[in-house]
């Protein structure tokens, strides 16, 4: 059995779980039934499940068993804890723990070959139905629907051998009526034996089963000639939350490993003896024969007062709603119908279309209802105690009406800063500190914030508390700042978010809950070469690759022998010191150039110029926003990403030491190295010899190392009568060595 669940991305679905039961041979065999449990909206639990039930017109009480079998046995993983639910139990504990069945769910739509029969003789409903068959219908394809039947007065029928059905009316509908009278699976329901609960929309189509493959309108031909019925169904059900529920551990795991979890005031013997299957030897027959014998237990049977079964309507409303205390849920049927113009099964495929509305948590209102409930919890405390007031600035330094610190969006080494004023408005002196929880690691220590967040206390010796008296006030600052592999890894990788929730701590009194939130911009920093070389040319970069990854709009395409990144970033800093070296004003001296004077400029730190440790942080921000975005490093969106109007414009010489600078780091961050750890002794023994470096490059590169700092790249070209100088650039000696740097030379030893 196949059971696939499509999922629109705009729906908030989570807790996704998959079960599987066994009905047929030692639990197992080709009878049984799938399901999926998803949860939307943090709210309800929706469930499918596709199942395939005993075959043959006298196997009901089989069908009902194996129908009872997987209500009972069908168990899924518990909720993520930050499901809100429907329908909760007195002991979630527990429920966590046990998992969850059927009777937990909010909604449940069952569909499947179920094989309930019609009882009646084959020839008579053949005979009934025959006028109404579909004939030479188009094959299927886009844009043809299901064929509709003519509904044309049929000829008179002939006087049928039974006396089952003495008065059909002569329309589809009519006879359609009449057969399900006598439908094994409406029998069931109106006594109680099977599917109590479920629901199914009015049938106003042929039976299902069984046809000739391949044909139109053909019943089966075969020398067994299998009865028409509609042995495949859609159903559905809606639970209403209960109160008083008793639930446990025991209980749970009673309930999946005994016959039945049903009330025992509801529960009466169908027979006085339980029904046994077994396999009879029939070799002739393409379907399990299943012999019916006696035992003892009785199968579950919900009691229906004859009044009320007399009264049952064959069909279902089509619409069924339940009130909670989140709002009302309703599902609609909007269509039940089956399509005669497939032909490549003995079975003619059902669908049904529903309309489902319910409440559902809003995630972007969640923090600020969190808040809400905070300050009303607050309101109930005692005006005696110590009472603080928190203001969070604005970047700009005015106060701000939000309760939530917004970074917006965030880059790797963007360093960005929020100030936060406590004021003591109470009549107590207030001690105040923030406290954590404990760590993910297990280590019992406790993290006040998350890795990338420091805070610093203004204006006080102590450096993790403050005590005011009322009316004092002490300053915060906040600094949110992503600096290594691992943050960006995790980040990337959505093992983590950037947002966080500081607790001030106000000794004697209420705690402040801070909710800290940002949006993180992706990053190549920490990346593998693997990962980089798939990445095609027209996505914008690293970020623009992972945003399509996450629509699911990648476009796979070749791969490079090196990242863009690289490439980009040394044809840039090439180009740039071939620049700053031949711009020499008239009245400057080469002597006091830096390039000339500072060996190893621009790659050591120590031959930087003397700027502002911020502002240089700031164009290194540009440097990493061209990689990870494709685009010109010195594009003025880039270089001033996240300068102020303010700022200086930034020079040739600036930019360049940050782009080397944001090079080596970038190197030192990649997860898989460069130079492969096999290779790398090669690599140093073949230095500038050309024959033993042709040999290295020939080896296959399965994993990366870290390269020797000496040199960013290195490659022998080949000339004709003459010597075969490197391309190199070296540090700290000197930016290009050999006979030339012609800027025209193959970029593939950069």
């Amino acid at each position: 059995m196949l059971l696939l669940v499509f999922v629109a991305p705009e729906l908030a679905v989570g807790s996704v779980s998959t079960a599987t039961v066994g009905t047929g041979l030692m639990g197992y065999g080709n009878k049984g039934a799938v399901g999926v449990r998803i949860v939307l909206g943090d709210t309800l639990r929706l469930t499918f499940i596709d199942c395939h039930l005993a075959a043959f017109a006298n196997a009901v009480d089989r069908r009902n068993w194996d129908a009872a079998e997987v209500v009972r046995r069908m168990w899924f993983k518990p909720v993520e804890k930050d499901v809100v639910g429907l329908a909760e139990t007195n002991n979630p504990a527990t429920v966590a723990a046990a998992g969850e069945g059927l009777d937990k769910m909010d909604v449940v739509i069952w569909c499947g070959d179920l094989n309930y029969r019609i009882d009646l003789d084959n020839s008579d409903i053949r005979s009934l139905l025959q006028p109404y068959m579909p004939h030479d219908l188009p094959p299927t394809h886009d844009g043809v629907s299901s064929p509709v039947v003519s509904l044309s007065p049929s000829p008179k029928l002939p006087l049928t051998p039974t006396e089952a059905h003495p008065s059909v009316a002569t329309t589809l509908q009519g006879t359609i009526k009449s057969l399900l009278k006598h439908d094994q699976l409406l029998k069931q329901k109106r006594e109680g034996k099977a599917f109590a609960g479920y629901k199914e929309g009015k049938v106003t189509f042929l039976p299902t089963y069984k046809y000739d493959v391949g044909k139109v309108g053909s019943w089966d031909s075969s020398e067994k000639a299998r009865a028409p019925g509609w042995c495949d169904r859609i159903l559905w059900r809606l639970k209403a939350p209960t109160t008083g529920e008793k639930d446990s551990e025991s209980g749970s795991y009673e309930r999946r490993h005994s016959h039945s979890d049903a009330p025992d005031e509801i529960l009466t013997p169908v027979v006085e003896d339980e029904i046994l299957f077994e396999i009879a030897d029939n070799s002739d027959s393409d379907e399990e024969d299943l012999v019916v014998s006696r035992a003892e237990s009785p199968l579950p049977l919900v009691k229906l007062p004859v009044a009320d079964r007399a009264a049952s309507p064959v069909f279902d409303d089509p619409t069924s709603s339940f009130d909670t205390s989140f709002g009302e849920v309703w599902l609609k049927q909007m269509s039940y119908t089956s399509h005669q113009n497939i032909t490549s099964s003995d079975h003619k495929p059902i669908s049904a279309t529903f309309q489902l509305a319910f409440p559902a948590v809003v995630p972007d209102l969640r923090a600020k209802i969190h808040g809400e409930v905070a300050r009303e919890v607050d309101k109930l405390e005692n005006d005696c105690r110590p009472v603080v007031t928190v203001i969070i600035d604005q970047p700009d330094g005015s106060p701000s009406d939000e309760d939530v610190i917004n970074f917006g969006p965030v880059r790797f080494w963007e360093s960005k800063c929020r100030n936060v004023t406590v004021a003591n408005t109470g009549t107590s002196k207030a001690k105040i500190h923030f406290v954590g929880l404990p760590s993910a690691s297990g280590s019992g220590s406790e993290a006040v914030c998350k890795p990338w967040i420091l805070l610093e206390w203004l204006g006080t010796k102590a450096k993790q508390n403050a005590e005011l008296e009322p009316g004092e006030v002490v300053n915060i600052s906040i600094t949110l700042l992503v600096s290594t592999v691992k943050q960006v890894l995790d980040l990337n990788n959505k093992r983590e978010v950037l947002d966080d929730v500081l607790v001030l701590r106000v000794d004697g009194g209420r705690d402040v809950f801070i909710p800290i939130s940002a949006k993180w911009l992706y990053s190549s920093y920490g990346t593998t070469l693997k990962e980089l070389v798939k990445i095609p040319e027209d996505v914008g970069g690293f970020r623009g690759y992972r945003e399509a990854e996450e629509k699911q709009k990648v476009k796979e395409g070749p791969l490079y022998s090196a990242p863009r990144e690289i490439y980009r970033i040394t044809q840039f800093l090439c180009d740039s010191l071939a620049d700053v070296v031949s711009t020499l004003g008239p009245e400057e001296m080469i002597g006091e150039k830096r390039w000339f004077s500072q060996l190893g400029w621009p790659f050591l730190k120590e031959t930087w110029t003397s700027i502002d440790d911020e502002r240089r942080r700031m164009i290194e921000v540009g440097v990493y926003e061209a990689m990870d975005t494709d685009r010109d490093f010195e594009d003025p969106e880039c270089v001033r990403v996240i300068m102020q109007d303010e700022e200086e414009e930034v020079s040739k010489e600036e930019l360049v030491e940050a782009a080397a600078s944001v090079f080596l780091c970038w190197l030192e961050g990649l997860s898989d190295g460069v130079v492969p750890a096999v290779l790398w002794d090669e690599v140093v023994k073949a230095g500038g010899d050309t024959k033993a470096s042709e040999q290295v490059n020939m080896k296959p590169i399965l994993s990366i190392h870290l390269p020797d700092q000496r040199y960013l790249g290195s490659r022998p070209p080949t000339r004709q009568g003459g010597t075969s100088p490197r391309e190199c650039i070296y540090i700290p000696s000197r930016v290009c060595s050999g006979d030339t740097c012609d800027s025209g030379q193959e970029e593939g030893g950069r």
